[in-house]
């Protein structure tokens, strides 16, 4: 019986049946490629050097690495992290969005003495603060969609060549 290799904790959050496949199907040098292209902030190029080659020119080193992408393994992997990260984004845009329109009650005394609510006014910091990090998420976003368009160009270069 084959041992099993234990998960990643990179995608502790996001494992199933189908991860535990691909992953126990790749060597270490893929196993450890696709650990670094995720530590390396999706960065293939990367990736393939810490991982296979240091000296490895900027070409040499992309091409390598869009072919250990194209792994229907690492797919498998790829397309599960995608999925749970976008996710993950759109759940904290959510959040930031709420805060962007947040508001403080203002208070005062009734004429008892009592505190009474007498308006509310435009929290700004918070709203300063939300729309901020909201902008970076954005880009996050933005780039998150790159990594989905890179994924599937693999896929279908990978179909074309009938691997």
């Amino acid at each position: 019986m084959a041992k099993k290799i234990p998960n990643p904790e990179e995608l502790k959050d996001l494992w199933d049946d189908d991860c535990q496949k691909a992953w126990d199907l790749l060597n270490a040098k893929q196993r450890k490629f696709f650990l670094n292209w995720i530590n390396c902030n999706f960065n293939g190029s990367e990736a393939y050097r810490q991982t296979y080659n240091k000296l490895a020119s900027n070409t040499v080193a992309a091409v390598c690495a869009s072919q250990a992408l194209i792994n229907p393994n690492i797919q498998i992997l790829c397309g599960k992290l995608a999925q749970s990260q976008k996710s993950d984004l759109l759940l904290i845009r959510r959040v930031y969005k709420d805060a962007a329109e947040a508001i403080k009650p203002i208070f005062g005394k009734d004429l008892d003495g009592q505190p009474e609510k007498i308006e509310d006014l435009p929290d700004h910091k918070i709203r300063i603060d939300a729309a901020e990090k909201l902008a970076k998420l954005n880009g996050e976003l933005v780039e998150k969609s790159r990594i989905d368009v890179n994924i599937s160009f693999a896929e279908q270069v990978r179909t074309a060549h009938g691997k």
